[in-house]
C-alpha cells in the first residue's frame, strides 16, 4: 500500500536487538531513498538523536551495572526530544529520516525484559496511545523490525570489536527477554511493522527492506 508522506517526506525506524545488523540496514534505507527514488534523506539514532538524547544515551551505556531508574524514564524523554529536535525540523524541509531505533526497542528492553510497570504505563499513554501519541510521540511511516538469533548476535558484537557495554555483556536471560519483547511487540502490532528475519545473508535481507520500499513509497 502506498503511503502519503508527511511533508513530502517518510520518517522511517529500524528497531532490534544489539548485533541484529540495525546500522547496516539504516544506511542501506538512506542510500536508497537517496539514489533510487531520488527522495533526500537523513539518519539519526532514536535514542541519542538530540544533544540531550544523546547525554542520556552515554549514561545509560557507561558504568558496568545498569541504572534503571534513568533507563525506564530516560529513553521516551530521548524519542520525543529527537522528534522535535531532528525529526520535525527535517520533514519540514523535505528531507526523510531513518532512525537507528524507536519505540520498539523501549517496549523489549524496559517493558519487556525490565518487568517495569511504569514503563509500561508510558509506553501504552505515551508511545502508543492514538489518543495521545501525535501530540507528544512522532510515528513512523515504516517501522522495520530486525530480528536474529540470540547467539548469532552476540557473534556479531564479538566480531565488530570496540569497547562493550553492559547490554553487550548482559547474561543470557536477560536477552531473552530482550528477544521475547521484540516478538510479542511484532505479534501485538503486526500490521504496523516490517519483519526482518536477519539471520539470513545481509544480501537477502536488503532485498526485502528494497521490496517493502518499492511496494511503499
Amino acid at each position: 500500500m502506498m503511503l502519503k508522506a508527511r511533508k513530502n517526506a517518510y520518517f522511517i525506524t529500524v528497531d532490534g536487538p544489539d548485533g541484529c545488523g540495525k546500522t547496516t540496514i539504516v544506511n542501506y534505507i538512506q542510500k536508497r531513498l537517496q539514489e533510487v527514488f531520488n527522495i533526500p534523506a537523513m539518519t539519526t539514532r532514536g535514542l541519542g538523536g538530540s544533544i540531550a538524547g544523546s547525554h542520556i544515551r552515554d549514561s545509560i551505556l557507561t558504568g558496568d551495572t545498569p541504572c534503571i531508574p534513568l533507563e525506564i524514564l530516560g529513553p521516551p524523554f530521548s524519542f520525543i526530544d529527537t522528534g522535535r529536535q531532528i525529526v520535525e525540523p527535517a520533514m519540514a524541509g523535505g528531507i526523510s529520516v531513518i532512525a537507528d531505533r524507536w519505540n520498539a526497542t523501549y517496549f523489549a528492553y524496559q517493558v519487556t525484559a525490565r518487568q517495569s510497570d511504569i514503563a509500561r504505563d508510558i509506553f501504552e499513554h505515551l508511545l502508543m496511545n492514538p489518543a495521545t501519541s501525535p501530540a507528544y510521540f512522532i510515528c513512523p511511516d515504516i517501522q522495520f523490525i530486525c530480528t536474529v538469533g540470540i547467539q548469532e548476535a552476540d557473534r556479531r558484537i564479538q566480531a565488530r570489536g570496540g569497547m562493550l557495554n553492559h547490554m553487550d555483556t548482559a547474561n543470557y536471560s536477560f536477552k531473552q527477554d530482550v528477544h521475547r519483547g521484540f516478538d510479542d511487540y511484532k505479534k501485538r502490532y503486526f500490521n504496523r511493522i516490517v519483519d526482518l528475519d536477519c539471520n539470513r545473508p545481509i544480501e537477502e535481507v536488503l532485498a526485502q527492506v528494497d521490496k517493502h520500499l518499492t511496494l511503499s513509497i
